[in-house]
């Protein structure tokens, strides 16, 4: 009996205090300091845990259903915007209109109109306009990044003598980044994988007059050329922030306006601002950057990035004087009425366009559909997790038993993981094929009859598993 409570409610709490876990945790450092911690999760949280994770299910199951219920609300209503699209857009040329209409055209951009980007764009005016990098473009992007210590943990988990003991390990190393690294808060030492950090007192701040990371900015309007390389049509700023930097600004021409820096010293020195005198561009013509040689601690590198269209195809509604906006598109059954424009930053066709965003809309709504019906199988997992602790408790019972015991153990916990699993996956799947053949039935029955079907099949299914079992344990009482 006393084993089965020790079993049942975590032993002799002496034995565990001799292996130095009681629901606390051991430190300790490894080579080239790294940081290792192992933890034994207390007791009482070994038994609420099945219990907060059952509630969690609860709690996610219905939302994943709603959001697979409004992915394919979301998709069908998409596809009849591109078939009214594919239909009323009228392809016109690149000379403009004489009335305002809906329309499609894919012309070359004027290029006095592009938004003319420096540093000083992206920098809150922190940096001198002194043209010392100039790029054209309808969008532009800057990052900031330094050389800076950076660690990184990863926790594993296993179980030992039936308790979960968590595993997280620390270690340090010196990598770009365009955040700043606390490194007052690493758990590992970074020892000899950070040579210049204790020389400097931890990483240092970012220059005063860098933004760091990321800064991305898009013209007001740019106007596209006619045949005669006149303006003709403008588009708009929202249209033209879907037009991402995706092409690195080469900055190899402007490399006499920057001074090369004088190298060694100590580049984590602060307070510090950049400019053309203590700025290089690299070799690659890839960034500007503030140290030559290998990167040291503190090192800052800047790049630059631009949109590639220069002929966008764009679906919007053109005035007569050739400004764009928002077509609108009428409402119909489930699908409210709504203004839509949109732009691809490649010259195309009116069908190819139609189709490319078709392929879109279709490659994204499948990616939510798998990772929905995912996340409901896992969710029905979390609402039974009380049922695979009761048999890991049941198990670690048995394994006192001599001559097996921990054999029927096992096997008992891999019964009732498998029941789990038979009835997890049907109800999952099934629960959300129901909800999104409902949405169907109502936009489109032809398609949704069919798949509530099968929804409804695998729901049986789940419900025969639990007869099948069910019936068992009836006739065992009996």
């Amino acid at each position: 009996r006393a084993a089965i409570i020790d079993a049942m409610f975590g032993g002799d709490e002496e034995a565990q205090e001799q292996e130095g876990f009681v629901g606390g945790q051991e430190e300790h450092f490894g080579s080239d300091g790294e940081y290792e911690e192992e933890t034994i999760d207390p007791e009482v949280n070994d038994m609420c845990r099945p219990l907060f994770t059952c509630c969690l299910g609860f709690l996610i199951f219905p939302c994943v259903l709603y959001l697979l219920g409004w992915n394919e609300k979301s998709y069908v209503c998409a596809d009849r915007r591109l078939l009214y699209s594919e239909t009323k857009a009228e392809q016109v040329g690149c000379n403009g209109v004489n009335s305002s209409r809906f329309a499609f055209f894919s012309c070359p951009l004027y290029e006095p109109s592009l938004q003319v980007y420096q540093p000083c764009t992206f920098n809150q005016g922190l940096m001198a306009c002194d043209h010392s990098v100039v790029f054209k473009s309808v969008a532009g992007a800057q990052t900031v990044e330094m050389y800076q210590c950076m660690e990184k943990c990863e926790t594993t988990q296993r179980k030992e003598n039936g308790k979960m003991v968590k595993r997280r390990k620390c270690t340090c190393k010196m990598d770009w980044s365009d955040g700043h690294s606390d490194s007052s808060q690493f758990k590992s030492s970074p020892g000899s994988t950070c040579p210049d950090l204790a020389a400097a007192s931890g990483n240092p701040p970012f220059p005063d007059n860098l933004q760091p990371g990321t800064s991305l900015d898009a013209a007001q309007e740019v106007q596209t050329a006619d045949d005669q390389g006149r303006p003709a049509y403008t588009l708009n700023h929202k249209l033209l922030e879907s037009l991402a930097p995706d092409t690195p600004v080469n900055l190899r021409p402007f490399a006499g306006n920057f001074s090369v820096p004088i190298p060694g010293g100590l580049p984590w020195t602060r307070p510090l601002n950049v400019g053309t005198s203590n700025l290089r561009v690299s070799n690659d013509g890839r960034y500007l950057e503030t140290c030559t040689g290998p990167p040291r601690l503190g090192c800052v590198r800047i790049s630059y990035s631009q949109s590639s269209a220069t002929s966008p195809s764009v679906l919007a509604t053109v005035s007569e004087v050739g400004a764009t906006g928002p077509a609108s598109i009428p409402g119909s059954w489930g699908c409210s009425s709504e203004t839509w424009q949109e732009i691809l930053a490649q010259k195309t066709t009116k069908q190819d366009m139609v189709q490319s965003l078709r392929d879109a809309n279709s490659t994204m709504t499948w990616v939510i559909r798998i990772l929905g019906i995912a996340v409901a199988v896992m969710s029905v997992c979390c609402c039974l997790s009380p049922c695979a602790a009761l048999a890991g408790a049941m198990g670690e019972c048995l394994g006192y038993l001599p001559c097996g015991g921990e054999c029927l153990g096992d096997a008992l916990e891999g019964m009732v993981d498998a029941m789990i699993c038979l009835v997890s996956c049907p109800v999952g799947v099934g629960a959300s094929l129901i909800v999104m053949s409902i949405v169907w039935v109502a936009m489109r029955p032809a398609v949704g009859i069919s798949v509530l079907c099968v929804g409804l099949l695998l729901c049986c299914c789940a419900v025969g598993v639990q007869q099948i079992f069910g019936g068992k344990r009836g006739k065992r009482g009996e």
